[in-house]
C-alpha cells in the first residue's frame, strides 16, 4: 500500500461521510458549550453564596467585641458554622482564630489583629470570582488597613450617657416624653 493510495482511500471516506462527521462534530462542540455554560453558572452561584455569607460575616464579627452583644454574636457563630459549606478553608482559619482571639484574650489589639486578617481574606476571596488568572483581581490591602471601628461613647440626643463617661448630657427629657416613651435619635461622638 502506497502512500498515495491511502490518500485516496481517505479522500473517499470524507466524501462519503462528510454529513456524519459535521454532525459528530457539531454534536460534540455542543455537548462542550453546554458543560461550560453550566461549569460558569455553578461557579458563579458559589461565588454569590459566599459573598452572601461574608455580608453577613462582615455584620455579625462586632457582636464578638467588648461590650458583647449576644445576639450579633450568635449570628456570627452560625454564620461561621455555616461557612464550611461554601468558604475556603483559609476563611474558615481566620474565623475560627478571629473567635478564639475574641473570646480568651483580653488584649484589643489581639482581637483587632485576627480580625483584621480575617477581613484580608474574606476581601481576597471576595475579589476571585473565576478562576482564570486573566479574570482575578488582588488586592494589595495588609491586615493592618482594616479598623474596627467603635464609637467611643453614645449620647442620646435628649437625655443622659450611656457609654464612655458617667457625665451627664446639658439635655433632659420631659415628663410628657417620658410618660408616651417616646424613642430618642441616637449619636455617635467622641
Amino acid at each position: 500500500m502506497t502512500l498515495q493510495s491511502v490518500l485516496v482511500g481517505i479522500q473517499s471516506f470524507l466524501a462519503t461521510n462528510i454529513t456524519l462527521i459535521l454532525l459528530f462534530g457539531t454534536a460534540i462542540a455542543g455537548i462542550f458549550a453546554w458543560w461550560l455554560n453550566e461549569w460558569a453558572k455553578r461557579s458563579s452561584q458559589e461565588h454569590d453564596q459566599r459573598e452572601e455569607r461574608y455580608v453577613e460575616l462582615i455584620k455579625g464579627y462586632r457582636g464578638c467585641y467588648q461590650p458583647v452583644d449576644k445576639n450579633l454574636q450568635k449570628k456570627f457563630i452560625d454564620e461561621l458554622n455555616l461557612s464550611w459549606l461554601h468558604c475556603p478553608d483559609e476563611v474558615i482559619r481566620k474565623g475560627n482564630n478571629f473567635l478564639e482571639a475574641a473570646n480568651t484574650s483580653a488584649n484589643a489589639e489581639d482581637i483587632d489583629k485576627a480580625a483584621s486578617e480575617f477581613m484580608l481574606t474574606i476581601r481576597k476571596d471576595a475579589l476571585r470570582k473565576w478562576p482564570w488568572p486573566i479574570q482575578r483581581r488582588t488586592t494589595e490591602l495588609e491586615p493592618d488597613a482594616f479598623r474596627a471601628w467603635r464609637p467611643l461613647r453614645i449620647i442620646q440626643l435628649s437625655g443622659t450617657i450611656h457609654s464612655g463617661s458617667s457625665m451627664q448630657a446639658n439635655v433632659t427629657i420631659s415628663k410628657k416624653e417620658k410618660a408616651e416613651g417616646k424613642k430618642h435619635w441616637w449619636q455617635f461622638c467622641k
